[in-house]
Formats: C-alpha cells, structure tokens, sequence
C-alpha cells in the first residue's frame, strides 16, 4: 500500500493497541448466555464443568476432545458456579491478547486506523474460544520469525510454552497444532530456544495435570485414547452441509492470499526462517481447514476463515503483497460471517460483556445462575419422579448423551470414559467403554432416553457397538417412563460363543444365522481398507464405510468401531422395553463403501433369566375361518361368510415383533389410516395359516395425535401368538397381519427390524 500517507501508517504504540484490543473485546465479545442448557453441545459443555467440579479425573476413566481445561472455553454456571469465574476471565484475557497482537501486527503494514478496522472485523467472526489459545501461539510465532532479534522472539519460547501447555489441556487437537508451531518457530531461532520452549510445556503441562486433580501415571492412557479421537474423527463424523459448497471457492482464494503474503514477507530472509513461516503458516492452516471441511458445517466452517485471518494479518507481508492480505482478509471475514452464525451484534455485545463480567465477579450471582441453568433443564427433561426416586443416592451415567441431566437434578456422576457414546468411535474408545462398564467401577444406574436424534444419521447400536452390547449385558430395567428408561447394574451374559464367520463383496447381504432362544447375536464388521484411503483421511476425509440392516438403506458408520459387533438380535428374556432395544431382530447385513471385500463375524451371547412375562391377548382356542389365498398375483382375504376382500396396503403399522417365553409379541396399530377409522378386526397368519382375529386392545393416542386423527386413538394392539406357531423347524414362518375395516383387507407396513417377515 505505497500510497498511504505515512502518518496513517503507523501503528498504535503497545499501551494504545492494549485499550484498543480491551474495547474491541467487549464489542465483539461471543458469549450469548451464562446460563447453561440441555442438549447435545450444551450437556458436554456441562460435563467438562462437572469434571472439575466433581473430580472426575482424566485419563483411562475419562476423555473428550477437550482436556481438564476445556470448561475454560465455556462459561457456564454449573452446579455452585465455581467454574463461571475462571472461564469468563479466560475467554476475556485470551480474546484481547489476541486482538492486541492483531491491532499492532495489522498496524505495522496497514497503520492503526485500518488495523483497527481488520482487527474488529476479524474478531466478529464465530470463534470457537476455546482457539484463542492457539491462534495466539500461532501469532506470536510468526511475529517471532519476523523479528528474530527483538523481545518477543527472545520471549517465545518462555511465554508459547506457558501458552502450549494450557492449549493441550484445553483442546487437544488445537493443543497439537499450537504445539508443533511454537517448536518449529523456536527451531528457527537456535536450538537453546527450542530446548526452553520443550521444557517450559513439559513443566506447565505436568503441574497443571496434577493441581487439576489428575495423577501422572495416568497420561499415557489418556495421550492414547486422546489420539484415537482425533485420528478416528475425519472416518467418524464428516459431514457436508447443504448450501455451504461455495467455501471451497473462498478457501482457495485465501489459500492463494496466505501464499502471497507468506512469500512476500520470506523473500529476502534467510532460509530457515522461511521454511520455518511456511510450515507455521500452512502447517496451522491446515489443522483448521481440518477442522472446518471434515464436519463441514455452520459450527465448524469459520474455523478455517478466521485461523487464516490471524496469520494474514500476522505473516509480516510488505510491499504490494499487503494487497493480497487485504483481500484475503475480506474474503476470509466475508466467508466465515456467511457460512456461520455471527454471535455479536455492535448494540448488544458491550451490555452482554459488562453483565458477564459483573456476573463473574460476584460470588453472590453464581448460585443465582446456576439455579436459573438447573430450573432450565429441569424443564427441558421433566424427568418423572419415579425415576429420579431410582437415582437418587446412586452413581449415574445418562445415555446416550445429557449428562446436564445430573447438574439438573443434582445427581451422583459417574460417566463412561467417553461420556458422550456418538464420539466413541473407534475401536479403541468404544471397548474401553465397554470395559468399564463391565468393571467395579461402573456407574450403579443408567439413565437413558428414548431420543429421536441422531449424529450423522446413526441408530445408537450403530455408533458404539460395544458399549451398547455392555449395556445390555450389565444392566437391568427397573423402569420405563415416557422418554426414560432406568437400568441399574446386574450382570447378564455368558462369554461369547462364534456362530460363523463369512467373507463377502461389498454390499452383498449376509443372512444372520438363528442361535438359540436366548442368545443376544451380535454381528462383527471388518472393512479391508486401501492404504490410499486411510491416507485419504488423514489429508481430508475418507471414503464412508456404510451398513445396511434388514435390506434397509445403507447408513454411513465408522469402519474402525462396527467391528466391534453391532447387536442384531436381543432375545425377550433380557426383558427391556421394545423402545429401548428388547426388540432388535435384524435378519440381515450387509456392508459396503469401501473397494476391499468385507468380513462378517456372528457372535452369541447367552442372556440369563427368564424376564419378565409377556403382555398382550392370546388367540382363541376356535378361530374364525379367515382364509388368505394368493390368486393370480395377488393376496386376498376370505370371511367366514365367503366374501372375498382384496388385499391393500395402509392398514396400519407393526411396531415390534419379538420372542418372549415361548410367545411371539407383536405390538402396533391397525386402522384405515386414509378414512381414519380403526380395525374391527386384525388378523395374524404365518404362511397363511390364520393364529389370531380380534379387535384392537391398546390405546394409541400417540398415533392419534401425530396423525392428527382422533378416531385412531382406539387402534393400538399388543398380541400375543404361541412361538411353536411361527417356526417350522429352524426356518421362521412368514407372519402376516392385516386390518379388516369397513369391508376392507388392509395390510400392515413393516419396519425394518421386523424379523417375521419374508421379503
């Protein structure tokens, strides 16, 4: 920019870039609430503050992408509030800092009043605060490499490495990064440097791993299962979000800004300092364009455009190359507004900063809000009192993910090591959650919901196979109560047994093989990857493993965790709700995505007990004659009066069909589900001999409303047929129900699962 008057160049002196990063910091500042939520992000927010305060330790019993500090990146009052001080006064202190080395690093190339300008335009954009860390680190380093000899090079080492332990104990794949770049920019400044930068995190990380309540014997195990979160994540939980293509676009331009300007501030320094401003630069710029492509979405994406801000405006660029900044700046800020959510408003931020502020400092507010955060949930869950009566004095774990729950209703916590189950996905997570479960030191209850959310569109069995076969296995049901269900410890299963193990092409379905009447079957998926592909996923995502259940569509899992056995088959006698998983009869698999062939192994797990007995009606001992023939083509249904009713479909629904005490429970709806009317009649034949004709017995206001036709409400069935009549040796017959209505044979819809049925 050789056209800028001179006077507007210069940058402001550091006590003025100091107030200035202070007031850009309160206009810009991200928190919308103190007040913590339910949720899926809001109860992992809430855990890392339970971890704290509860003393969770980390290590083999607990692991998150975020370490003992992470619940500094989010202040929330939880439980007595004495978290929300620290993480407010973090947040603060880590978002000016940076917003001062940004004014006076943007100020020395563009003068104060643009660098002013940049610096608040690039602080509006949605940080996650828990990056602030490590874009500081990465700041500082390239103003270290583009001045070797002055005070804040000579500092680096001392002060990045206070910076880096912090980071890794906040957010461990950001810690990495911020790691990697404070050695190689140390590396380029001599070797003794290097040596104080290493020592200085080795000492800060250790004494913050102990004073935090963790023993040190315990960080290997924590380092591995901590690794196996980040490198499982690009195969576990990528996703493209609709209407975000364009970043490509935008991330390609700002690529070709960074290597611009890195050029231009390297060109005339010696050699090892430019090696060492490119590796920062494209080194850290990658970590974020991990973070923002691999789980493209509006949470993730700005990731990237505001990493690539800070090392614009940071990378020391002259010349006419402060062109290419300026513009990578803009589409960098203009990219990341769009593709995120922006948290700050200019009106409404300073009042909301100030607030929090004042909120942190007085302990009297603390309890106030936590108070509001509990209040808040409560009326989110409305957990029964019979169920919190049952948890009550007990360790608690909630599956499969609000663990807000336990600060809701002020509940004993005892987590599984991955607390959330969608993110136990590798191998390595998942047994060791399985493991636990398993061990002495396991939760006494589990809570879990009856949830119709999804992460990446798996059904719980298929996030971690493991952990659901140990839930399974270890606990029983004491209660079930509209979304919730109670489970409490009692071991349940012998050691497993192998049915057969077979090798197929991809996507081609294995029959699951019939065990015996109390054996829960599970089925063990091994994907034989290409070495192109798992190096794929470490650049940027790899091919999708996908899996298909009973011929339904193939769902996108983690190829590394489905080999851990996904339950295809829950026998009745382990007595749990068919909502929450006694009724899993998958009979098929199959498995694809990926080019090598793939192995299927069966497993059975005997179940012991009896369970509870079977409800619903029993057939007549003298039916009806009912007859269903198939005549050219098609299927029809005489009366006993000898008329004849072809059959169609939109009779209604069969929620579940599973074996218990030597019956065969189908549960449902039976209805005219145009007209709205229910079933006079429902039938059941198995190879079209007829087991049971009566009138619906169940009611069904649930189908009423979501149908939003009242006269369904009578419509609901739950039947019971002898098991003696649906087998024909080892085979299952082919059962069948239809809904006679109004002079019309209407045909139930099947679900997937539904395991009664020939197709």
């Amino acid at each position: 920019m050789p056209d800028t008057p001179v006077a507007l160049r210069r940058p402001l002196p550091p006590a003025g870039a100091a107030v200035a990063a202070v007031v850009l910091t309160v206009f810009t500042w991200h928190i919308s609430s103190l007040v913590a939520q339910a949720g899926l992000d809001p109860s992992w927010q809430v855990a890392l503050h339970l971890a704290q305060i509860r003393g969770v330790p980390f290590g083999p019993d607990f692991v998150w992408t975020y370490g003992p500090l992470g619940f500094l990146a989010y202040p929330l009052a939880v439980g007595g509030g004495g978290t929300l001080a620290p993480a407010v006064a973090f947040v603060f202190l880590t978002q000016t800092t940076l917003g001062y080395v940004l004014v006076y690093r943007a100020g020395v190339a563009f003068g104060a009043p643009l660098a002013i300008v940049m610096t608040y335009a690039v602080l509006l954009l949605p940080f996650m605060p828990a990056d602030f860390v490590s874009l500081l680190v990465a700041a500082l380093a390239l103003w270290a490499l583009a001045e070797p000899a002055g005070p804040v090079s000579r500092l680096l080492p001392l002060g990045g490495g206070v910076l880096v332990g912090i980071a890794l104990l906040v957010k461990t794949n950001t810690g990495m990064a911020a790691l990697i770049v404070l050695l190689v920019a140390c590396a380029a400044t001599g070797a003794r440097r290097l040596a104080v930068a290493v020592g200085t995190v080795v000492v800060v990380f250790l004494a913050l791993w102990v004073a935090l309540g963790n023993a040190i014997a315990d960080i290997p195990e924590w380092s591995r299962l901590s690794v196996s979160l980040v490198t499982g994540y690009s195969a576990a939980m990528q996703r493209e979000q609709s209407a975000l293509g364009p970043d490509y676009a935008f991330a390609a331009v700002v690529a070709v800004a960074l290597a611009l300007a890195t050029w231009a501030g390297t060109v005339h320094r010696p050699r090892r300092l430019r090696v060492a401003v490119s590796v920062v630069v494209f080194g850290y710029a990658f970590a974020a364009f991990k973070e923002s492509f691999v789980r493209h979405d509006t949470t993730h994406a700005p990731a990237f455009f505001a990493a690539a801000c800070v090392l614009l405006l940071c990378v020391g660029a002259r010349g006419r190359a402060l062109a290419a900044v300026a513009v990578g700046v803009l589409v960098a800020v203009l990219a990341g507004g769009r593709a995120g959510e922006l948290p700050v408003t200019p009106t409404a931020s300073p009042g909301r900063a100030l607030a929090h502020i004042r909120d942190a400092a007085d302990p009297g507010r603390w309890s106030a809000l936590a108070a509001d955060s509990r209040a808040d949930q409560r009326r989110s869950y409305q957990l029964p009192r019979a169920a919190v009566a049952l948890l009550r004095g007990h360790t608690v774990h909630v599956d499969p993910w609000e663990a807000a729950l336990v600060s809701a209703y002020r509940l004993p916590w005892r987590p599984l090591p991955v607390p959330q189950t969608y993110s136990a996905y590798t191998s390595t997570l998942d047994e060791r959650n399985a493991a636990f479960l398993a061990s002495r030191d396991a939760p006494q209850r589990i809570l879990r919901e009856d949830t119709p959310e999804q992460v990446n569109g798996r059904d719980r069995p298929l996030e971690a196979p493991a952990t659901y076969r140990g839930i399974l296995c270890n606990y029983r049901q004491l209660l079930v109560t509209g979304r919730w269900q109670v489970l409490a410890r009692g071991s349940r299963c012998t050691r497993p047994r192998l049915l057969g193990t077979i090798a197929v092409a991809p996507g081609k379905p294995v029959a699951v093989p019939e065990g015996e009447p109390d054996d829960l079957v599970v089925a063990k998926v091994k994907f034989h990857d290409s070495l192109l592909n798992r190096l794929r996923g470490l650049v940027y995502k790899p091919e999708e493993a996908v899996v298909s259940l009973g011929g339904g569509p193939f769902t996108p899992v983690a190829a590394d965790v489905v080999r851990d056995g996904i339950v295809v088959h829950v026998p009745g006698n382990l007595g749990y709700d068919p909502r929450f998983g006694g009724a899993i009869d998958w009979r098929s698999v199959a498995a694809g995505g990926l080019r090598g062939d793939v192995t299927v192994t069966f497993e059975a797990y005997r179940v012991l007990g009896a369970g509870p007995p079977p409800a619903g009606e029993r057939p007549r001992p003298v039916l009806p004659r009912y007859r269903l023939e198939h005549v050219a083509g098609r299927d029809r249904i005489v009366t006993p009066d000898g008329r004849t009713l072809p059959v169609a479909p939109g009779g209604g629904f069969v929620d579940y069909g599973y074996v218990r005490r030597r019956s065969l429970v189908l549960q449902g709806w039976a209805a005219d589900v145009v007209a709205g009317a229910p079933a006079r009649t429902i039938l059941v034949f198995a190879d079209g001999a007829l087991l049971f004709a009566g009138p619906p017995n169940v009611p069904r206001p649930d189908v009423a409303a979501a149908l939003r036709k009242p006269g369904l409400r009578g419509a609901g069935y739950s039947l019971l047929v002898p098991v003696a009549d649906v087998r024909d040796a080892d085979a299952r017959r082919d059962v069948r129900i239809f809904s006679l209505v109004g002079g019309r044979a209407l045909e139930v819809e099947y679900p997937l699962s539904y395991g009664w049925r020939r197709r």
